[in-house]
């Protein structure tokens, strides 16, 4: 009979919990019809409100409707947040200005060189030499820093990682590692070095993209994270300003090997050659 009873007893709690459960979503859908929400759809997605995209003024103003919303039906927002609204940084750089030169030769945006996007960036930045850093790789299975000194100096890396029969050195497999696909590791690593800025390389441009170099100009929006460490600013250059650097012949065997994906590591140079680049940008 005891037995009994709890069950009986625990199915009219669970039947009450359940009601109790439904019962405020019933109260609400009293109040909400498809006129109110055609009459707030409408609003919110109308020309007035500019596609309402992050960070922009047709984002704010949509923000302030629902605000306006909010107090007109009494809803209270928490102490902690002293409003309706939670604000937090965002970021977007377009550039506005730039200015590159190796040597004695001035370089053209969008022809010779890009601003790799999301690098940090240097309002000026100088360096009296050029240090040929292979793929830009650090790792217990190859590396092209071994004996080099990169400091106060800029690095020049290819994109990639070296394969020996169809196989990643640094991996010892066919399954490249993070070198292979990561420029910020790679910029991260050169800024670890001391390195004031990358000259990165792609073998197989004969010109810069121009999709590239559009999307280098601005920045879509980003969060600040303060985990995040810091980077060398990162330059595209197409291979044939190599010459000038190294000179035609080193740079055609190099350009050649990049190609093929061999090891870097074995070219030792450094070219005493001032390299100047001016920067400016906007941020909202």
């Amino acid at each position: 009979m005891k037995k009994y009873f709890l069950t009986g007893f625990a199915l009219v709690f669970l039947s009450a919990f359940a009601f109790s459960q439904t019962d405020i979503p019933l109260k609400y859908t009293t109040n909400i019809t498809e006129q109110g929400l055609k009459k707030q759809l409408t609003i919110i997605a109308s020309a007035e409100m500019e596609g309402r995209e992050t960070g922009t003024r047709g984002q704010r103003k949509a923000a302030s409707y629902i605000e306006s919303q909010f107090r007109e039906i009494g809803l209270q927002y928490p102490e902690s947040l002293k409003g309706y609204q939670q604000y937090y940084p965002l970021f977007k750089d377009t550039l506005i200005s730039r200015r590159m030169k190796i040597g004695r030769r001035d370089l053209r945006y969008g022809k010779d060189y890009i601003l790799q996007t999301g690098s940090s960036l240097a309002t000026r930045l100088k360096a009296s030499a050029i240090v040929f850093a292979g793929y830009g790789i650090e790792d217990s299975n190859y590396n092209d820093y071994a004996g080099k000194d990169v400091k106060d100096k800029i690095v020049l890396i290819f994109n990639g990682e070296p394969q020996v029969n169809e196989n990643y050195l640094v991996t010892g497999t066919n399954r490249q590692s993070k070198w292979g696909y990561s420029i910020s590791a790679k910029a991260v690593l050169a800024k670890e070095k001391g390195a004031v800025a990358v000259l990165f390389v792609n073998p197989l441009w004969d010109s810069i993209p121009p999709a590239l170099v559009e999307n280098s100009k601005k920045t879509n929006l980003y969060f600040p994270h303060l985990s995040d460490k810091p980077k060398a600013t990162v330059i595209s250059i197409i291979p044939s300003l190599l010459k000038y650097i190294v000179g035609a012949n080193e740079a055609n065997v190099i350009i050649e090997t990049a190609k093929s994906r061999g090891p870097l590591n074995n070219f030792n140079i450094e070219k005493e050659i001032k390299t100047k680049l001016i920067l400016k940008k906007r941020s909202i």
